[in-house]
């Protein structure tokens, strides 16, 4: 969410890079995922 200007734009540039976007949703399948529940009690 921007709320200013400058926040519009800065979302605008990551919302459109697409090839950044695919590398965190690979590492969260990567990193995040696996390690979800580990201090689970």
């Amino acid at each position: 969410v921007a709320d200013t200007p400058l926040g519009e734009l800065q979302a605008e540039y990551w919302n459109n890079n697409t090839e950044y976007l695919e590398y965190v949703r690979g590492s969260v399948d990567t990193f995040c995922r696996h390690n979800y529940g580990v201090n689970e009690p």
